[in-house]
């Protein structure tokens, strides 16, 4: 699991975006401040200095976010410093607080679980560590159609990278999801093998861009060494499993044959870990998890090619002042709201997504991707805080005659706001400098539309309010 320092972004479109945490209007700044102070000093080299700006910034934490914000960045700075203990202590009190004030937000808690997993983990706590991984898959497996597209015979492919985990086969069985990262770019495929509780299989994609197969694997590798530095090597090289070049390590340490496995496609690193306890696998079981886990890359190179292509738009975003674009626009929002109960929490379409980067949610960061049919074809860009839909930025195509082209609209629960209309869909590049201005508040609402609990649908439209009844 990697750890990478949060950056402490003060943004935010509407109070929405906190993702649950209630803010106080008495909020002090001195607290954000000192985050993203402690967070620079820690990139820039003093990890002492770090450390005791952030404990100042949670001591003058008011707000639940600030309280979070605090003990998440002194988690993870203690846990590159590697003091567990204390990193343990502070990413449980920010699974407290995220309990108490944000009890919905089910991805982002098995995301600090699965944190909390780790430190136990490092403290030598195994049995606790296995305990918070079926914490946390509990909270996020109602939420797994977000990151990945189930398909016929229960093969659940990943929406982003297109690597396909494969349920199974012969005496391999996978059985669990784990993600390490809400925004669905580092996830995990977990099996069991000959149904024996001592192999530990685990298949992982994690976005690593600009890094080369060797370095893929030496990252990996190196993981393997640190935590096992008892263990002898037993045999190390590379072959093609699945049709793809693999690299690979095998480690004996007492009765234990532990390897892993990786390959580099695009931007995505695939890795296999695979663990023996008492050393029963044979060179055929190991070859068969090999060639079960590779085997599931078949489709990534096309998807990156088809995602490079799809996102190279051309459209450029106009905010018209024209009453009739802004109504029609309202219109449609309302019109959404009135065919649908909820916004788009659950996701069972069969788009795949396009990676495009990160946005500055609060208080964990969010993703911004583009949508593809299965044909290939872009049909959205949208973004999201890190693990839910329950708020979406999103430029998709309009089949309104007044307004034709692509709406950028943010939507809710209860509220959707209309910021502009594309002449076609834009380019990656231009969707984020796009994102950029919409959250440094230079894209004015157009128009919105609000309903409240008894249903009451309210259009604000240049600054005329009107009601209507669904």
């Amino acid at each position: 699991m990697r750890h990478s320092i949060t950056p402490w972004i003060s943004l935010a479109l509407a109070a929405s975006l906190s993702l649950g945490l209630s803010v106080s209007a008495a909020a002090q700044p001195d607290t954000d401040t000192a985050l993203r102070d402690a967070s620079q000093q820690f990139l820039d080299g003093d990890q002492a200095g770090a450390i005791e700006t952030a404990r100042r910034g949670l001591e003058l934490a008011i707000t639940p976010s600030e309280q979070f914000n605090g003990h998440y960045l002194l988690a993870d700075m203690s846990s590159q410093t590697g003091d567990h203990a204390t990193a343990y202590t502070h990413f449980t009190q920010a699974l407290g607080v995220l309990e108490t004030h944000a009890p919905d937000q089910h991805a982002m808690q098995a995301e600090v679980m699965h944190k909390i997993g780790y430190e136990a983990f490092q403290l030598g706590r195994r049995e606790e560590w296995i305990e918070w991984g079926e914490r946390a898959q509990t909270l996020i497996r109602a939420n797994l159609s977000i990151l990945f597209r189930f398909e016929e015979d229960d093969l659940a492919r990943h929406r982003m990278s297109a690597f396909a985990c494969d349920p199974g086969q012969g005496e391999i069985e996978r059985t669990n999801f784990t993600v390490y990262m809400a925004s669905g770019r580092d996830v995990a495929c977990v099996y069991s093998v000959q149904g024996n509780e001592e192999i530990a299989m685990t298949v992982h994609v994690s976005h690593q861009p600009g890094i080369s197969q060797a370095q893929a694997f030496a990252g990996a590798d190196q993981a393997v060494r640190t935590n096992r530095q008892a263990a002898d090597q037993l045999d190390r090289g590379r072959r093609d499993f699945g049709g793809v070049p693999v690299e690979y390590a095998l480690y004996r340490e007492q009765t234990m044959t532990t390897g892993v496995y990786t390959t580099q496609i695009d931007d995505w690193t695939v890795k296999l870990r695979l663990t023996d306890y008492r050393s029963v696998l044979s060179d055929a079981d190991w070859d068969a998890a090999a060639e079960l886990t590779f085997g599931g890359t078949a489709d990534m190179a096309a998807h990156a090619e088809n995602c490079d292509t799809a996102l190279r738009g051309t459209g450029t975003l106009t905010q018209p002042a024209d009453a009739a674009i802004q109504t029609e626009a309202a219109a449609a929002l309302a019109l959404h709201f009135m065919n649908a109960e909820d916004t788009v929490l659950d996701r069972t379409d069969s788009h795949l997504d396009c990676l495009i980067g990160e946005l500055p949610f609060q208080p964990d960061g969010g993703v911004a991707y583009g949508e593809l049919d299965t044909d290939g074809n872009l049909v959205a860009l949208t973004g999201h805080p890190s693990g839910n839909r329950d708020l979406l930025v999103q430029v998709a195509p309009s089949d309104s005659p007044i307004a034709p082209g692509a709406h950028l609209t943010v939507i809710s629960p209860g509220t959707a706001e209309f910021f502009g209309v594309y002449d076609s869909l834009p380019s990656s590049e231009t969707f984020m400098a796009d994102m950029d201005r919409l959250f440094g508040r230079e894209i004015g609402v157009l128009s919105s539309v609000n309903r409240a609990e008894d249903g009451t649908v309210s259009m604000t439209i240049s600054g005329t309010i009107e009601e209507s009844q669904p």
